[in-house]
């Protein structure tokens, strides 16, 4: 049954019936490799997707950036449910609204599949009425010098940063973005995050496991740095383990 679409391939017009055989038969010599299964449905996957926001979109380049920022799971769960999240989409943003970015697609997208997910059978996702601003990542820089945040080709993004005892100020210059970070301990070290200011209490702890509020995922896409995986790594290294090992080269400690 696993191997059985390998089959499902059709005579070409100018094959003759001897080599059509004959190809059929190679098939069944190649190794079964569920990977390109996979890879395959990813594919097709994003393609729907994308054609699925095309309906609402019209920037090509836009487009591609929104598919990026999901994995195959969620876009699954998207394609799944795109008639409510289109509706969202255009009740908040309208179509093809030029002053929204991929960032704000992506937030808005999720926000609408957490609703989904954490509804009660049976009931209705409400309708958004007009557009809200989020008040997460809303720390605002501190006074003084920043460095700004480079690329491994050398260029300026758009990231800057600077250490204030013993936390990190992490701001995205084009949205206007902020967070402060710090090390926590309790029976281990962890990273601790705060949307507002740098003072003790308040800070909380990254959520790895969900994507809502309060999760790194989700406040990653707020900053705009699941975008820009260059800065990313600088600041948190990858996904898992080593971010706190990573986080405390950046302050030093």
């Amino acid at each position: 049954m696993a191997n059985r679409d390998r089959y499902s391939v059709q005579q070409d017009a100018t094959e003759g019936d001897q080599d059509y055989l004959d190809r059929i038969k190679k098939l069944e010599k190649d190794i079964y490799n569920p990977d390109l299964f996979k890879e395959k449905a990813a594919n097709e996957g994003n393609l729907k997707f994308m054609t699925n926001l095309q309906k609402s979109l019209r920037d090509e380049v836009k487009i591609s950036g929104i598919v990026k920022s999901f994995d195959a799971a969620e876009v699954f769960i998207i394609n799944s449910n795109w008639n409510t999240i289109q509706e969202q989409l255009e009740i908040k943003f309208g179509i093809n609204n030029p002053s929204k970015t991929v960032n704000d697609y992506v937030i808005e997208i999720r926000d609408i599949i957490d609703k989904l997910q954490n509804k009660q059978y049976g009931t209705i996702l409400s309708l958004l009425s007009a557009p809200a601003s989020t008040t997460l990542a809303s720390a605002a820089p501190p006074t003084g010098v920043r460095d700004l945040r480079y690329t491994r080709d050398n260029s300026v993004s758009d990231f800057e940063s600077v250490v204030v005892k013993n936390s990190l100020y992490i701001g995205n210059t084009a949205n206007g973005k902020g967070i402060w970070v710090k090390i926590g301990h309790k029976n281990r070290d962890f990273i601790m995050f705060s949307n507002t200011t740098n003072v003790e209490n308040e800070f909380r702890a990254f959520k790895y496991t969900l994507t809502g509020n309060y999760s790194f995922k989700r406040i990653m896409e707020i900053l705009g740095l699941h975008l820009d995986d260059d800065i990313r790594l600088q600041l948190f290294g990858p996904y898992g383990k080593n971010q706190g090992k990573r986080y405390r080269i950046c302050l030093n400690i």
